[in-house]
């Protein structure tokens, strides 16, 4: 174990430019590398314990008509990932993670003992005519997502993929993001998981009544707060416009930074939580992978706003917008082919050849 974080940083940074590849030959990924070396505070770290961990929730705002399905498909779904059959169930047995998923705030819960159950309420308020959830409520979710993060470290996992499922929540994602960032919501606001075009200014109405009746001015963001709130602020829009899915995956990514766990973000959805998170908790910037731009507006925007904090942006650029952690599934693909260059790749010295220079420090 190194002593502490940046030498450990500095160590991973000197052992890719040993290794006899192009310096900085696999651009972002090499950074991320670094950084989970810093995380974990040793450069003889392991990422072969894998989780995928998401949070089920429905959302009030569903009533808006933002969306082509009900509270009935996060069931639907919620069940199908609690029997190994969804999306990104398939998609983490080709990536060798397991899936823990967790009722967080269904509205028609599942009976089966396979699903976590950490359920809040039965989904949240109308965000389109005030806050999504009480104080009291905000709370409990934040300390259900912590409390599933620590269990799933606890059965031992070297790293964590954060997904969500619940229909309506790239309209919440989308508010929180419009008020972290001061978007405007036309421009925001995108179809999430196929909502036809003659229904997006119906959806992006909705945010735009969620932020006004919360009190969220468009075009204004968080960050913009003279006082320096930032933090509350970013808790008060979690609150006031997301779901108890953003808020548990916020809750799970705040956990995984104190137990030094990577944690890979997924698309919007994850990346609007992950922001909040970084905002009401800096240190847990030190946690976060990003893993892709996702096809939604919000996302690019998003992307930058972490990636400015973290130091580092997302290495799949794919169109993706698959939902679950899936995004993130396929990042740990990713990870593996650069950690196995990391830890194996033959060096310079190895090869009798001098070490390219980095002229970039010239």
């Amino acid at each position: 174990m190194i002593a502490d974080e940046a030498s450990a940083y500095r160590a991973a940074h000197e052992r890719w430019a040993s290794i006899a590849h192009p310096l900085g030959g696999l651009g972002t990924l090499e950074e991320t590398i670094a950084r989970i070396a810093r995380l974990k505070r040793t450069t003889d770290f392991r990422l072969d314990r894998r989780a995928v961990v998401v949070m089920c929730a429905d959302n009030g705002v569903v009533a808006e008509g933002v969306s082509q399905s009900g509270c009935e498909t996060t069931s639907v779904i919620a069940q199908a990932l609690a029997a190994g059959t969804s999306s990104v169930c398939l998609l983490a047995r080709s990536a060798r993670a397991r899936v823990v998923a967790a009722d967080v705030g269904m509205a028609i819960p599942v009976d089966d003992e396979r699903l976590v159950s950490a359920a809040v309420a039965r989904g949240t308020h109308n965000i389109a005519e005030g806050p999504a959830m009480t104080e009291a409520e905000f709370s409990r979710a934040l300390e259900a997502g912590g409390r599933i993060m620590a269990r799933v470290a606890r059965q031992g996992c070297d790293i964590v993929c954060l997904g969500e499922m619940g229909i309506g929540n790239t309209t919440t994602a989308t508010a929180v993001a419009c008020a972290l960032l001061g978007l405007d919501p036309d421009h925001a606001t995108g179809p999430g998981a196929g909502l036809p075009q003659d229904a997006l200014a119906r959806k992006a109405d909705a945010v735009r009544r969620a932020l006004a009746a919360n009190g969220f001015p468009v075009g204004q963001s968080v960050g913009s707060d003279a006082r320096g709130d930032e933090g509350r602020n970013a808790q008060r829009a979690l609150r006031c416009l997301g779901g108890f899915d953003l808020v548990a995956m916020a809750g799970a990514a705040i956990e995984a930074r104190r137990l030094r766990v990577p944690v890979v973000v997924d698309g919007m959805v994850g990346q609007a939580s992950a922001l909040a998170a970084l905002l009401m908790d800096p240190a847990t910037a030190d946690a976060l992978v990003l893993s892709h731009v996702s096809s939604e507006p919000a996302s690019r925007s998003l992307c930058d706003a972490l990636g400015q904090r973290i130091g580092d942006a997302p290495a799949i650029c794919a169109g993706m917008h698959l939902g679950e952690g899936a995004g993130a599934v396929c990042m740990l693909g990713l990870l593996d082919a650069a950690f196995e260059l990391f830890s194996r790749g033959t060096t310079f010295g190895e090869l009798d050849m001098e070490a390219y220079r980095d002229h970039r420090l010239c």
